[in-house]
């Protein structure tokens, strides 16, 4: 093997290697984009049907038991009430993330 031949393989390695980092680089950001993308999905699809995931829930409950029924109909409308402006918070609050992935998705 001649001494071009080994600093050509030596680029051609070295250019290879730079690609699969780009590569691995741009398959992560479609990675989490996706994942922003479906998690938004999922929360606007709780929003429209009036579900809220079970780990979002706010449950906190006065603890009268029974003795105030209206108490504790209007404490469980404001937690329902709560736990879907959270939602909201949280679309509202990852929509900037998910437009820099998406630029940057673009700009690989």
């Amino acid at each position: 093997m001649s001494f071009n031949n080994a600093v050509s393989n030596l680029e051609v390695n070295a250019d290879l290697e730079a690609f699969d980092a780009i590569l691995k680089e741009f398959e992560n950001t479609l990675y989490k984009l996706k994942r922003e993308q479906w998690q938004k999905l999922h929360f606007e699809a709780c929003l429209h049907y009036g579900v809220v995931p079970r780990g979002l829930r706010v449950l906190h409950m006065p603890t009268y038991g029974d003795t105030y029924p209206e108490l504790l109909s209007k404490w469980q409308t404001l937690n329902l009430e709560l736990s879907f402006k959270n939602l909201h918070l949280l679309n509202d609050i990852f929509a900037p993330e998910e437009q820099e992935l998406m630029d940057l998705a673009i700009s690989l």
